[in-house]
């Protein structure tokens, strides 16, 4: 599907070619804006020249400007209103039409197309092909206008002469640049479109994934609470019952890997929660030394295996005081395991609080 650049395809993106068509109108409006302001602003300046180039002749510019400054003026309230995208291509087409004229007819008494006066309309094309997002056939349309427009009053103030190439050949190379340059600029902002509008369906596409992802994990954690729920009870009956001492070692070993398990199961629901946005911090006063212990314990059949020896300081000397048990125990978890993991076997790993 061609966008109407030579060489260019146009993306296949549901609804490319209106967002291109919205942004280029807001974008034009905005541009117009700029450029009838600061038109109003630099052509009745260019007066000082006047003084200085035709005194005799300043009054009667001045008059020229005058006029032009004021359609600017009526162009740049209609530009504030609520139909400006629609009037402003041909508001500016005006503007610039007005100012071309001014231009022209003011080299015309200065001596026709061996004045330099026509190098204002030499800023007029580079001000519409660099500032203005035309489409190609317009700006096109307007380059031939602004030759015409000059060319037309000076022939008829003049007649033609050998004088007229150089004004014309300059007009004519800087109009065919004005069009390089909207064509070159509607290619790049097609393309920036184009990856803005894929980044914008992929981030989605990202949400969406990552919406099923949480829930998938939020119902995955809810079926294996039941089976670890219903492991923890019977464990805890056999501790409860068993009278060997070293047996018992081993179901509470069991059991408080259960529980662990199990709020880990629950720390993949908080995951949810985080990603949700309703993840709170929930202190309560409690035993920070108590948890620690119970890490511990839970951890020494896994060291005694590997035969590192695992030792606990200080942590009956730890007070009571508000924290998140569940959310502390899994960072004081991943640092034991850590700690386990990457001790060599025979070694020792102390947990020590202060």
């Amino acid at each position: 599907m061609s966008d109407g650049s030579p060489g260019v395809r146009s993306p296949r993106l549901p609804g490319f070619e209106e967002a291109f068509r919205r942004e280029s109108a807001e974008l034009f409006v905005e541009r117009a804006r700029f450029v009838v302001l600061s038109a109003l602003v630099l052509y009745p300046s260019f007066w000082l020249l006047d003084l200085l180039v035709a005194p005799e002749l300043a009054g009667r510019f001045l008059l020229y400007r005058a006029e032009v400054a004021a359609l600017y003026i009526l162009i740049l309230a209609a530009l504030r209103g609520r139909a400006a995208q629609r009037l402003a291509p041909p508001l500016v087409f005006a503007g610039t039409f007005a100012s071309v004229a001014g231009i022209s007819l003011m080299a015309a008494e200065m001596g026709g197309f061996a004045s330099n006066y026509f190098a204002g309309n030499l800023i007029v094309l580079f001000v519409i092909g660099v500032f203005i997002p035309w489409e190609p056939a317009a700006a096109a349309l307007l380059s031939l206008l602004i030759i015409a427009t000059y060319t037309g009053i000076n022939l008829w103030a003049h007649g033609s002469s050998r004088e007229m190439n150089a004004p014309l050949f300059f007009l004519a190379g800087s109009a065919v640049f004005t069009c390089l340059a909207v064509l070159s600029s509607r290619i790049t902002r097609r393309r920036d479109l184009s990856l803005r509008l894929r980044l914008e369906k992929a981030n989605e596409e990202l949400k969406e994934l990552d919406e099923a992802k949480s829930r998938f994990f939020a119902n995955v954690s809810h079926e294996l609470r039941t089976p670890l729920t219903l492991l923890i009870g019977p464990l805890e009956s056999l501790v409860a019952e068993e009278p060997d001492e070293g047996r018992v070692l081993v179901y509470e070993a069991m059991a408080a890997n259960a529980r662990r398990l199990l709020r880990q199961v629950d720390a993949l629901l908080d995951t949810a929660k985080l990603e949700a946005g309703r993840l709170l911090l929930e202190p309560v006063q409690a035993d920070l030394g108590r948890l620690l212990g119970e890490l511990v314990a839970a951890a020494e059949p896994h060291a005694a295996r590997r035969r590192i020896r695992l030792e606990a300081a200080g942590l009956e000397d730890l007070p009571r005081f508000p924290f998140d048990p569940p959310k502390l125990e899994i960072v004081a978890a991943n640092l034991l395991s850590n700690a386990v993991k990457f001790t060599p076997d025979g070694g020792r790993v102390t947990v020590r609080a202060e």
